[in-house]
């Protein structure tokens, strides 16, 4: 499931807003800030690059 969410996916060292967060990926961030009690860094590829992100539900 890769629908978009209404959470923004947020660069973790500049805090620029990137784009819309996929559902995915909002539970994947939120399942990181769970498991280790930070913003809920996860590696995501964009544009062929790995950027540490966060997702930030509006």
């Amino acid at each position: 499931m890769t629908t978009e969410t209404t959470a923004t996916l947020m660069d973790y060292d500049t805090a620029e807003a990137i784009r819309p967060a996929t559902a995915d990926e909002l539970a994947a961030s939120i399942a990181a800030a769970e498991r280790d009690g930070g913003a809920g860094v996860i590696l995501v590829e964009i544009e062929g690059v790995d950027r540490k992100v966060y997702a930030v539900e509006d």
